[in-house]
């Protein structure tokens, strides 16, 4: 995954100076969160502090050694993460298959609160938001292999033949299987499957799985991340470019008035200082 946090330390990076300390960014400590937040609205907002919430659980719970739990909040994580991309990117998403099928009467932000994580991972599928090199090669024949001793456990109605279908997607479209798996563990928390079913529920055979769903939740969360900040910062840059030229614009107002060098620099300070103050009292109150 070096790749991936090279292009984020470089997105991050192409930003410096005085605005990057208005919009909140520090390159040191990795603050990718406030790059982020400057190119969403309020509702994309609330469902990326919701994700970062279930993040939090996640790790708090993988400390704990609860690893089911663990499991659990990855794949909200996630969910809400999917979620957000699709808010984020409405120009990519309305020209795939699953929003053709959409009711097109709602609103677009309507028709993705509706989604089910199904309709989400289609989406993610489509658009190549999961990376197949989320899995190494040759992780790839014994994932499918423990995938088919694993799902009789933890979905007592899957069919024999969905699950070696499934299961031969660990080889075709490892990253994919991988969201899959995570969220099929996830699901095992409901009853009624077990109600419904014919197993036996075994929760030691949990333990091991969901200590490496949690990992991979990890590790798609971050290509998640990737998408929203390489596919981002180009709208990001224009914000700044656009903040760059008011600034050339303020000065060039003032120096039309008369005003020597020395003084038109001295305003431009003051008055940058107290918007990265208001900036930094803004982002406190989040």
């Amino acid at each position: 995954m070096t790749d991936k946090a090279q292009a984020l330390q470089q997105a991050l990076s192409s930003v410096k100076g005085t605005a990057g300390e208005l919009f909140g960014l520090d390159e040191e400590r990795g603050q990718l969160t406030d790059v982020l937040r400057q190119i969403m609205d309020p509702k994309q907002v609330m469902v990326y502090d919701l994700a970062l919430r279930c993040e939090t659980e996640m790790l708090a719970c993988e400390r704990q050694q609860a690893y089911f739990s663990a499991c659990l909040m990855g794949a909200a994580m996630n969910e809400a993460l999917i979620s957000l991309l699709c808010l984020l990117f409405e120009d990519r998403v309305t020209q795939t298959q699953r929003y053709s099928k959409a009711k097109q009467r709602e609103t677009y932000a309507l028709v993705v609160g509706r989604w089910s994580f199904e309709d989400l991972v289609c989406v993610a599928d489509e658009l190549y938001w999961i990376p197949d090199h989320i899995v190494a090669p040759e992780m790839m024949a014994p994932l499918a292999a423990v995938y088919r001793e694993l799902m009789p456990i933890s979905d007592p109605e899957m069919s024999a033949e969905e699950i070696d279908a499934r299961a031969g997607k660990f080889t075709t479209r490892p990253g994919l299987a991988m969201l899959r798996l995570v969220q099929e563990l996830r699901n095992s928390i409901h009853a009624g499957p077990w109600i419904r079913g014919q197993r036996v529920l075994n929760l030691t055979h949990f333990e091991g799985w969901c200590r490496i769903a949690t990992r991979v939740s990890a590790e798609i969360r971050d290509c998640l991340f990737h998408v929203m900040v390489v596919e981002g910062m180009p709208k990001f840059n224009r914000q700044v470019a656009e903040f760059e030229e008011h600034i050339s614009g303020i000065k060039e107002r003032l120096a039309s008035e008369g005003k020597d060098p020395d003084e038109v620099d001295g305003l431009v300070k003051k008055m940058l200082g107290e918007a990265i103050e208001q900036a930094k009292r803004d982002r406190a109150k989040r």
